[in-house]
This record gives C-alpha cells, structure tokens and sequence, in this order.
C-alpha cells in the first residue's frame, strides 16, 4: 500500500504553487487555484512508564527519533468548489506512516456549504526490533459526505453519510479489522448564526470480520451548544446516548452508554472562571467481570487571570468521582489543586501547569471466613491503593524566524502510593524542529 501512496506525493509535491488555470478572484464563477503549504519537521518523542510487575519494579521507555514531510493545498480565495490536500510521510525509528487527507466542498454563492465530502487514508509499518510489543501494522480508510439544506440563516438541517474500514496485518483480540457504515440527520446551525448547536440522531452497522459475534449496531443521539464562540464567555454544552447492540450477547453484552460535558465562562474582574463538568455512564443488559455499570463524574473550577503583557495564570480545585458498583475495588473519589502560568511574548509562548492532588480507593474488601487459607504470595487482595499524584504539564515555543520553529512539551505523574510496592510514574517528553517552506 505505501509505494501509491508514495507516488500520489511525489505528484503533488511536483505540481509546486503553480495555480490552476484561471486567476483567484472574489468572483464565485471565476476560476480558482490551489494555495500550496510544504513543512518538514524533525522531532524526538519519548514515552517512560515505571510501574510495579509480579513485586518487582519494572521501566518501560520507548522512543523515536522521526522526520515527517507534509503538503498542503487549498483553494484560494472565494469560489463555489473549494478543495482540500494533505499528504504527509514520516519517516521514524520505530515507526513508518503514510497518511493522506482530501476534501471538496459546493458552495453555490461561494459562502455557505450545501455539500461537502472528506476523506482520509492512514497507515503504519513497526520497523524490525522496535521496542513496542502487542502491536501490528496497519491500514485505516475513512469518508463521510454531508448534504446541507438551506445553510443560510438561523438553522440547517444537514444529512450525513460515514464510512470507516481498519485492518491490522496480523489481528488479535486488542487489535480486531472491522467495516462500518453509518447515517445521521442533524439539525444545526446555519452560517449566519450567532451561535453554534447541533441536534441529530445517528445510526450505523459495524462488523468484525473475524470476530463476527461482537458485531454491533450502534443507535445514538447527540447534541452540542456553545454561545462563546465569538465572545469567549457563555456556555459549551455537549451530549451523547449511544445503544450498542451485539449481535451475540454470550460474547458482550449490549449497553446504553451516556457522556455529557458542561463549560461556563463568566467574566470576572480583569480575568474569567471557568466551570467545567463532564459526566460518563455505561449500563449493560448482563454484568460480567470484564463488564460492568459504572459511572464517572470529573469537573474542575478554575479562575483565569492575567492577560497583561502576554502573561497569564490559572488556580482551582479538580475533582473526580468514579464508581463501579458496590463490589467493584475500581470505585474511588479524587481531589487536587490546579495552578498553572502561561505566556506569550513575541516569538515565544509557554505554558506549564501543576495539579497536585489524592485518590481514595472507598472499596472494603468482606473479611476472609476463619478456615481460609491464604496462598503463598497472595496475603492481600488489594488491587487498588490510595494515592498522592502529581501531574505536571509543559509547553513551549520559539519562532527562531518566519519560517523556523521550535516545539517543546512534557508531562510527568508520579504516583506516591499507601502501598510503596505500589508507587508508579509515567513521563512523555517531545521536542520538534519545524521548517515552513
């Protein structure tokens, strides 16, 4: 699959920023061209995972050095048939990926979408000796067309059509190829409102070639409304029910699953709070070990201040319930303090943010009967102990020149355990030169 991929590259590349026929023009029935973009970059990703293994502490550290070339193409200025290019290559020492995007979208008065249609192509290969272990090569294709009535206005009513297809070179129980088809209506917002929502209803099939008894149907619901788009304070309100039917229940059960997030921005003195709320729940026809109902509750409220001289900084508590039933060790409620700075000076911007804070563990193993007998190793069934966390978060960067640029980020959390055997940490670290053409 790589060498077309390869080759459709080397054709656009070839065809550099010479327009096409016809000049750019504010006029809808004139010509247009295609505005090309090329970018190279340079970048090193390391991910580092420490964590207790059969008592005995064990660290995982993988890492890449790669080199990724993209393209870009879009048309210019206003015009009825506006197109979309993205092809990209990355060269890296763990992986190789292709990936290669497309769109086109109809606008009769060179403004407002009546028709759009997308599509994508990504693939990867793991060289020989990398260090990721349980993955496999493979192919994802994915397309969706959407058909707007009356797009001008308040309000729209839009069809979509979507289609997914991933296979994996050598498939497992993790990593299943599977074909979907799916279809929604949707009533949403027209491009001259003053806010953006969406209200619509989904349907779509998915079939697992090889495991054809997890099979799904997939029935949803969906909604989304945000009135601070353009003033940057009022609310952003989201959510989804999705009923996922399994073709056969011995295998996984069917279930009702719910998300739900809530933002409000209120301006306050020379800065803003920002409430924020998400909610997750699941519900299954059968409870099993691997399955079970649950339902979690995360929020955060975080003041913004700042804003001066390209300075800002951020302070709030973030808390976290999540509960898996009442025989579940998996149950805990969470607690921390999120403080964090910002700036943005000229050719450099920065970020780094610090949430300290303590997970609770609220399950209560029933006493052993007397006449058990405990195995060898096995003293404690405890699976899960309280915590203390940290959670530090990095970003960074440098506009060298106009063309020239340097990306940092970084992200560490330790894990400060009741039980010392327990303690765990996870780290990321990237760093990316880019060159703009």
């Amino acid at each position: 699959m790589r060498p077309p991929l390869i080759c459709t590259l080397i054709c656009l590349l070839g065809a550099g920023r010479a327009p096409a026929a016809g000049a750019a023009s504010a006029s809808p029935g004139a010509a247009s061209r295609l505005d090309w973009t090329f970018t190279t970059s340079a970048g090193y990703d390391t991910y580092i995972q420490r964590f207790p293994l059969a008592g005995v502490d064990t660290t995982e550290t993988i890492s890449e050095f790669d080199l990724v070339a993209t393209a870009e193409a879009r048309t210019a200025g206003r015009a009825r048939h506006r197109w979309r290019l993205r092809p990209e290559l990355s060269f890296g020492t763990e992986l190789l990926r292709e990936g290669f995007e497309a769109g086109w979208q109809y606008r009769p008065d060179s403004v407002a979408t009546v028709l759009r249609c997308d599509a994508s192509w990504h693939g990867r290969q793991y060289r020989r000796g990398t260090g990721y272990s349980l993955s496999s090569d493979l192919r994802e294709a994915r397309a969706e067309t959407r058909a707007t009535l009356s797009p001008r206005g308040g309000g729209a009513f839009e069809a979509r059509l979507t289609g997914w297809r991933l296979r994996y070179a050598t498939p497992s129980t993790l990593e299943l190829d599977h074909d979907e088809l799916g279809g929604g209506v949707y009533w949403k917002s027209g491009h001259d409102a003053e806010r953006y929502f969406t209200l619509g209803a989904r349907l779509a099939r998915r079939a697992y070639p090889d495991s054809a008894a997890i099979d799904r149907t997939v029935a949803g619901l969906t909604g989304e409304l945000d009135t601070a788009v353009l003033t940057g304070t009022g609310v952003r309100l989201f959510w989804r029910s999705e009923r996922r039917s399994i073709r056969d229940e011995t295998a996984r059960p069917s279930a009702w699953s719910h998300w739900a997030t809530a933002a409000w921005l209120v301006p306050v003195g020379a800065g803003r709070i920002e409430t924020d709320l998400q909610g997750e729940v699941w519900r299954y026809d059968t409870e099993t070990s691997a399955w079970f109902d649950s339902w979690r509750l995360a929020g955060t409220l975080l003041y913004h201040g700042g804003g001066e001289a390209g300075w800002g900084w951020l302070a709030g508590p973030a808390v976290e319930r999540f509960a898996a039933g009442p025989d579940s060790p998996e149950t805990f409620n969470q607690a921390g303090l999120r403080i964090g700075a910002e700036a943005s000076l000229l050719t450099l911007g920065g970020a780094c943010t610090v949430e300290l804070g303590r997970r609770d563990y609220t399950f209560t193993p029933p006493p052993e009967p007397l006449s058990s007998v405990p195995l060898p190793g096995l003293d404690t069934l405890d699976l899960y102990s309280d915590f203390t966390y940290w959670a530090i978060w990095l970003s960074a960067s440098w506009s060298v020149t106009g063309r020239l640029a340097l990306d940092l980020s970084a992200n560490w959390q330790p894990e400060q355990h009741a039980e010392a055997a327990d303690d765990a940490a996870v780290a990321f670290a990237s760093a990316r030169i880019i060159w703009r053409w």
